[in-house]
């Protein structure tokens, strides 16, 4: 009722001459019910008070001519849903052409939101009806808090590449799963290796079920069977060692594996409980049993990789915007020629002492901005920490000392969390920073990253001015790249590309510009998996010289990548003139 009451205030303000209509909330079961349970059937929230159905309507007084309840107002529909959201319901979808449904989880805390590679799920408790059905089996195997989620009305959202959620439920009447994110993550290397290696595709033969046979975790969401029809149960084994066995070990989990007639179960557990077991009946040799153990130490506890080399500390881990997101040391302005010793000297200190307050009117001025109508996936209080962090308090002007990691981590952490769109994913473009006239060309015609919200709302910010001298009309920049640089834009630029999909461009005058989106083009070539060709758009006398710098480029990522995450082979690459004149 709060959530409703919270709701109608946001409406009255927003919407004046509007109300809400609740059509369903709170049900029990009664003699005329079409179901057993009631109205609805025997999953639905209603019985536990946890859901409403409303629609939005003119605030009329009842009359002959407008009876009560008004008439709904299904054009405001796509309204009413964001505003729901505002109000702080968990779940809002739509119930049909007027209603929508609106429901609240048992509890909210911390860890609310599950994020997978290409879907994010709210954290759920099961009607107290089926709580024994789908209580989680305790267990020393388990890794994180073995998370509720809900399937209603997602059945058909992407989980991998090539699967639905559907495919990870064991029976298609459940509701409620469990399902560890890496569990996708990791099938979809299996899928991609497999494919390059042999033309095979994998089913799911089994992922979540509500009970687990003995030394296995499909009850906890952590297991998953797989099968394939065009090679053999020691190659998919084989190959699931060598993808997901690395992934995990070099993500700090271990990895369960045993071999079947026609399929491979495997797992994600603790570090240091690894096992590698083969079942009484698979086909597998003992010969062929040694070498999959060798290959597992080889390949996975040993971090070796075709592509990259896995070290203590990984070159960087770039990701796409996430509220899961944690900062792993990916070095952005680092990577161009900045790597030299320097120390704090007066004149930079004096500079952080004089912007210290223009310092934090940014951020209070930023933080009013990503308030207003955005749903925090993240808490706010982290958020808010890390925008303070890294546009308030963290000040000096070198790229090599402690303040300078700081930034780093604090401003990557705030551009993954920050609630604030990223636009389009397909047909992106890329320009060099440093070259203002290219940016209309890609923009023109291109999704880009100066066209998105994110950039609209921090951009300001970002190259804000302060008065050197109060009363006087001579400014500087805040967070100037000799005094207090800024790493917002270099992140921005690496956010963004690790988001696009498809097809990518980017423009270029010269070949020297590619250094200052040197980060952003490794994100594309090496590390966003989705992006199926680069095109290079340039000037005809910098075609040799573009050339020259990618393959440069490739012999030295090819050393230093995180091979864990990075793409086995990099991405295609295509020159292209302005007067139209392609080049390999």
């Amino acid at each position: 009722s709060h959530g409703l009451e919270l709701l109608h205030q946001i409406i009255a303000k927003e919407l004046p001459g509007h109300t809400i209509i609740v059509s369903e909330a709170w049900d029990e079961p009664t003699s005329a019910s079409a179901h057993a349970w009631g109205s609805f059937d025997a999953h639905s929230l209603h019985y536990e008070g946890r859901a409403a159905d409303i629609a939005i309507s003119k605030n009329l007084t009842a009359t002959p001519n407008h009876p009560y309840p008004p008439p709904a107002d299904d054009s405001l529909l796509p309204r009413l849903s964001a505003l729901a959201v505002c109000a702080g319901f968990d779940h809002v979808w739509y119930k049909d052409k007027q209603r929508i449904q609106v429901s609240v989880k048992k509890a909210r805390g911390v860890g609310n939101v599950v994020s997978f590679p290409y879907a994010d799920f709210l954290c759920v408790s099961s009607p107290s009806m089926e709580s024994d059905a789908y209580a989680l089996e305790k267990s020393l195997l388990l890794v994180g808090d073995g998370c509720l989620l809900d399937s209603d009305g997602r059945q058909d959202d992407a989980m991998t590449k090539q699967h639905p959620l559907r495919d990870f439920l064991s029976k298609k009447e459940l509701r409620y799963f469990r399902l560890h994110p890496l569990i996708p993550a990791t099938l979809d290397l299996i899928e991609e290796r497999l494919w390059a290696d042999y033309k095979a595709n994998v089913s799911i033969k089994k992922a979540y079920e509500t009970s687990s046979a003995l030394g296995r975790l499909h009850n906890l969401g952590q297991g998953i069977e797989i099968k394939t029809e065009k090679t053999s149960v020691v190659n998919l084994a084989s190959t699931t060692i060598e993808t997901a066995g690395h992934y995990l070990v070099s993500a700090g989990f271990g990895i369960g594996m045993e071999l079947g007639v026609d399929s491979i179960y495997y797992d994600v557990r603790p570090r240091d409980l690894d096992t590698l077991q083969v079942h009484e009946s698979s086909s597998v040799t003992l010969d062929q049993l040694k070498a999959l153990t060798k290959l597992s130490f080889e390949r996975a506890l040993l971090r070796i990789n075709a592509m990259g080399s896995d070290s203590e500390t990984c070159d960087g881990i770039p990701s796409a915007p996430s509220s899961t997101y944690t900062w792993q040391s990916f070095p952005t302005a680092q990577d161009t020629a900045r790597t030299y010793r320097c120390t704090e000297d007066e004149e930079s200190t004096q500079h952080c002492q004089s912007t210290k307050k223009y310092r934090q009117e940014q951020v209070d001025i930023l933080w009013d901005k990503i308030q207003i109508g955005h749903h925090f996936m993240r808490t706010k209080e982290d958020v808010k920490s890390a925008l303070q962090k890294c546009f308030g308090d963290l000040c000096g002007k070198c790229y090599d000392d402690d303040v300078w990691s700081d930034k780093l981590e604090q401003c990557s952490n705030f551009v993954h969390w920050v609630p604030l769109d990223y636009g389009p994913k397909q047909n992106g473009a890329l320009f060099a920073t440093e070259n203002l006239n290219s940016q209309e060309t890609p923009c023109r015609n291109f999704a880009c990253l100066e066209k998105t919200e994110v950039y609209s709302v921090l951009a300001p910010s970002i190259f804000s001015l302060y008065p050197v001298q109060e009363g006087k009309s001579t400014k500087d920049e805040i967070y100037s790249p000799n005094s207090n640089p800024l790493p917002v834009l270099e992140i921005l630029q690496e956010t963004f590309a690790m988001q696009l999909d498809g097809k990518a461009t980017v423009v270029v005058e010269k070949a020297t510009q590619l250094s200052s989106i040197k980060n952003s083009l490794k994100v594309l070539m090496a590390y966003n998996k989705k992006i199926s060709d680069i095109t290079i758009l340039t000037a005809k006398s910098e075609v040799d010289a573009i050339r020259a710098f990618i393959e440069s480029s490739r012999v030295e990522w090819s050393s230093s990548l995180c091979a864990s995450q990075s793409r086995k082979y990099f991405a295609n690459i295509n020159i292209q003139t302005f007067d139209g004149e392609a080049r390999k």
